[in-house]
């Protein structure tokens, strides 16, 4: 029989897949929601329903279940959320109304020559990644650095299947550092701006994701924490 110490890198396996899910599930919801992309939203929103319980005990829980009751409605139309993502985060003759661009909030005067597309891009190759050519989004697009984070979370996972430590701390501190210096830097303003101007889907979307990193990093803060303390 295993001992309770024994299965705690499995649970910390676990929470890490589920977390991938969560973040590769968000970053999704910022895409082109073509037909089949809203009907695997859909589906993957059912599937993640069945993990309600799991996620009941977390701060985010009314803003993730209001967000999932959103997509497994009958309310969500494919053509106007096709108009609504264009209306928001396409058209206008300045560019989009609400630029899903991390440099857009932290540099929107472009006074630094397009320096966080740069140094993400950079940390991105590091990690051995590319960005693809059909996403058409740059570096700093909130779906791609959602992916990153999914990405991180997936190699956290498989370390702690492997019952490596080392690694999986350091995969944690690279989740921390990544949501602390970007994603916690602008999603809060995105999402307050995303509120004001659409309190449909994408409203619910900004409001689930900006909770979702707030109390992820919380999270990740704690598990750091405990591991310095000698667990698992």
């Amino acid at each position: 029989m295993r001992s309770g110490r024994a299965k705690v890198p499995l649970r910390l396996a676990y929470l890490a897949q589920l977390r991938q899910a969560v973040y590769r599930f968000l970053g999704a919801l910022f895409l082109y929601p073509e037909e089949r992309r809203r009907r695997q939203l859909i589906e993957a929103a059912r599937t993640l329903r069945r993990e309600e319980e799991t996620f009941a005990s977390f701060p985010f829980f009314s803003s993730w279940q209001r967000l999932l009751s959103i997509l497994t409605s009958e309310e969500v139309d494919g053509g106007t959320l096709e108009e609504e993502y264009v209306r928001l985060f396409v058209a206008g003759p300045g560019g989009p109304l609400l630029p899903p661009y991390e440099s857009s909030y932290r540099d929107p005067d472009r006074m630094t020559a397009g320096w966080i597309p740069l140094s993400l891009e950079r940390e991105y190759a590091a990690a051995g990644l590319t960005l693809s050519p059909a996403l058409h989004e740059p570096p700093d697009h909130i779906s791609v650095e959602l992916e990153y984070m999914a990405f991180l979370c997936g190699r956290e996972a498989e370390a702690w299947e492997q019952r490596d430590q080392g690694e999986g701390r350091k995969i944690l501190e690279q989740e921390s550092t990544f949501m602390d210096r970007h994603l916690s830097r602008w999603v809060p303003e995105f999402a307050r701006n995303l509120k004001a101007h659409q309190d449909g889907l994408y409203g619910a979307a900004g409001e689930a994701v900006a909770a979702y990193v707030h109390h992820d990093l919380d999270l990740v803060t704690l598990l750091l924490e405990y591991l310095c303390e000698g667990g698992p």
